[in-house]
């Protein structure tokens, strides 16, 4: 490999190691754009990602439903097929998380009387291809660190995932005004593929 190649590969593989944006809202630092989606008022239905979710919006101080999410639009991490749709449903409070190597790719919204989150969709992840200008390709499969990860609880308006960190699941309250009172984050990690 030459040094102008290695050069390429080394900032490919830089730039792939940075695909989550920051948790604060200040994403101008951002390499990547996030892009948010309203729920709150546009019917009870499911709302698709197109990317990576990393955080999420709740709708006051009062009522702790959630009202939007966000997600990495331009992350080199895309998703291959959708794997299982988790229900929220028990009583109490419990967590729901994706299966292995599976993000969070949408959230279905019931926009009734009691306005809130019933389910979400959890989707595998596609192998990514970075082609250098010698002609030379990599193969890039990505893979949810099961044992990097963290619960970020919803105290603030706005919360979400630190920097490399996506979400896998949810704690969801069923008491008194059901809500989800915590996000799961899991670190994302690319591995070259030989």
């Amino acid at each position: 490999m030459t040094k102008t190649s290695m050069l390429t590969f080394v900032t490919a593989l830089f730039t792939l190691s940075a695909f989550s944006c920051a948790a604060d809202s200040d994403t101008s630092q951002s390499t990547f754009t996030e892009k948010w989606v309203q729920m709150y008022g546009k019917t009870t239905r499911w709302h698709k990602a197109a990317g990576p979710l990393t955080k999420v919006s709740l709708k006051g101080v009062t009522d702790l439903s959630l009202r939007e999410f966000a997600y990495v639009s331009d992350s080199p991490v895309r998703f291959q097929s959708t794997g299982k749709t988790v229900v929220m449903n028990k009583q109490g409070t419990a967590s729901y998380q994706c299966g292995a190597h599976q993000l969070v790719s949408g959230l279905y919204y019931v926009d009734k009387t009691d306005q809130r989150v019933q389910k979400f969709r959890c989707s595998a992840l596609k192998k990514t291809v970075i082609s250098l200008g010698s002609g030379a390709t990599y193969t890039y499969q990505y893979r949810v660190d099961d044992n990097d990860f963290q619960w970020v609880p919803l105290a603030e308006k706005r919360m979400g995932c630190e920097t490399g960190y996506d979400i896998t699941g949810f704690e969801f309250d069923n008491a008194g005004d059901a809500h989800i009172s915590a996000v799961l984050c899991s670190k994302v990690n690319a591995s070259l593929v030989k």
